[in-house]
């Protein structure tokens, strides 16, 4: 006796058809840049971990601390208040295409690092940092803290904290990709497998050419991943 289909439940094909009307009519790729990130943590005896992101990562500030005999001890001087002293150091990306390296230290509530442009007049090979800023002011009722957004670009940076605080990462907005415990992290353009191999390249040299062979490194090639539109914008 052949099997009887069940069809107790309806299958509405809106969802289907959508779908295959993306792909078929979906041919303007955009080709965004994708990142890696190298995590360290407060446990000396945890090692190391790498992940990637496409879309942003997001950093808050733990309110534990990190012990007296800790990674990072807080540096003497520093004045209390909320967020936590970090120490940024990064490639600024110049409207020439040229890099600059900065290297700051400041106290945040926590920042944002966009992979994804807000415009489509924007790189898409930048990351676009947004940091929450604390700002120390004095009067005569005494210390107050007020924070202010500042915001800049680049290829790749890395981002530290100088006291006691703990940072936490959020890639992606995904809860599954959560990393507690973080004292130091390194953010960088994500390379293409193997694209970094040495390579032989050949010289003709004279009259008598003479084939010399000299051994390079190739630049390692960005990788990226191409999403399909009906423009080719960024919507």
């Amino acid at each position: 006796m052949p099997p009887s289909l069940d069809t107790s439940q309806t299958v509405d094909p809106f969802i289907l058809d959508v779908i295959t009307y993306y792909v078929r009519m979906g041919t303007q790729p955009i080709y965004f840049q994708m990142y890696t990130v190298k995590i360290f943590f407060s446990d000396l005896s945890q090692d190391s971990a790498e992940d990637i992101f496409l879309t942003e990562l997001k950093v808050k500030i733990q309110d534990s601390k990190l012990p007296k005999d800790g990674f990072s001890p807080r540096r003497k001087g520093t004045a209390e208040g909320p967020g936590a002293e970090l120490s940024l150091c990064y490639q600024k990306a110049l409207l020439s295409h040229r890099t600059r390296e900065v290297t700051i230290s400041l106290r945040a509530t926590g920042l944002v690092l966009k992979a994804l442009p807000a415009s489509d007049t924007e790189d898409h090979t930048c990351l676009n940092v947004n940091v929450t800023e604390v700002v120390k002011s004095s009067n005569l009722a005494g210390r107050s803290f007020s924070t202010v957004t500042n915001s800049f670009r680049t290829a790749s940076i890395q981002i530290q904290s100088q006291d006691q605080r703990l940072l936490t990462l959020w890639l992606d907005k995904d809860n599954r990709r959560t990393f507690r415990d973080v004292v130091r992290f390194e953010v960088a353009p994500c390379p293409e497998p193997c694209s970094g191999t040495q390579k032989s390249k050949a010289l003709w040299l004279g009259s008598h050419q003479q084939k010399e062979t000299e051994r390079t490194k190739a630049k390692p090639k960005p990788l990226l991943m191409p999403i399909n539109t009906f423009s080719g914008i960024v919507q």
